[in-house]
């Protein structure tokens, strides 16, 4: 799993979970196929067409815009780092058909529908699947129940917002420095600072060579990692006044490294490691992963 991906599930199943059951990694067969996010909401009335979801008059939590649009009913979402290829999008449709047969099979009506995120996407890949649309919304033929978004043709707004910090370069440059600029009150800027400011952690601990490769990608990140650094403290700091102690800073801090002990677990590292890399102890580690 690539750092990518891992933030990508993290900030969709974090708008997602609040209204309905949201599962990463889902296993599609006893194959080695899991597809990156299913989601399956707590309230569906009816089957929402294409077309529908496009115009955006269902009901829909209002705060996520187009996310929400699209989660709608129960779906399937796939992110891709870098612009999608045709084997790609044939191993999503695959995944998909195998998760509606397994669904049926088991009595379902579910029907999940099929998201691809993409940064671009070339005409040949579109015109090669039908895909029709317009300001990065594709839609394929009504048969296969699935989308294409190319996350740089989407509208700038508030509404794209969540979806445009999946894109790339100067593009992704321009959704972090919306979010940053989010009223300070707004829930949903200290979620997605938080979220950003632990993939910024992430790559820190990579190689050297692996850092190279995701210079762009760090240099896009560290305006959030560091608004989120500074509010974070500031936070401890009004804590401690609060408290009348002086650690209000390294309560601050704390809470900052806390709050990545989760990711880096997911990405496979033990609670020694954790603790090494974060300068915890391992029975904070343990806390934390097990509260």
């Amino acid at each position: 799993m690539t750092i990518h991906d891992q933030f990508a599930k993290s900030l969709l199943s974090e708008f997602l979970e609040p209204y309905g059951r949201a599962v990463t990694n889902l296993e599609v067969s006893d194959e080695p196929r899991f597809v990156d996010l299913y989601f399956e909401p707590t309230q569906v009335t009816g089957y929402a067409h294409a077309s529908e979801r496009a115009s955006g008059d269902l009901s829909h939590p209002r705060e996520l815009g187009l996310l929400g649009q699209m989660a709608r009913i129960a779906c399937l979402i796939e992110p891709f780092r870098n612009p999608v290829d045709e084997k790609s999008i044939q191993s999503c449709l695959l995944k998909a058909l195998m998760i509606r047969a397994k669904q049926q099979r088991q009595g379902s009506q579910t029907d999940p529908y099929l998201w691809i995120l993409t940064p671009t996407a070339s005409e040949r890949i579109l015109t090669l699947f039908g895909a029709v649309g317009e300001q990065g919304m594709y839609h394929l033929p009504a048969g296969l129940n699935a989308a294409i978004v190319v996350i740089h043709q989407l509208p700038c707004t508030r509404e794209t917002l969540w979806i445009r910090l999946l894109g790339r370069e100067g593009f992704q440059q321009r959704a972090i420095d919306e979010v940053i600029g989010l009223p300070t009150g707004d829930p949903s800027r200290s979620r997605v600072l938080e979220l950003l400011g632990n993939w910024k952690i992430m790559l820190d601990e990579k190689t050297e060579a692996e850092r190279e490769e995701e210079r762009e990608l760090m240099m896009n990140l560290s305006p959030a990692y560091l608004k989120w650094k500074e509010e974070t403290l500031n936070e401890g700091k009004q804590e401690g006044i609060q408290l009348g102690k002086q650690e209000g800073i390294q309560i601050g801090e704390q809470r900052g490294k806390l709050s990545a002990v989760p990711i880096l677990a997911e990405l496979g590292l033990s609670v020694s490691e954790i603790a090494q890399r974060l300068n915890l102890t391992p029975e904070q580690v343990t806390q934390t992963l097990d509260p």
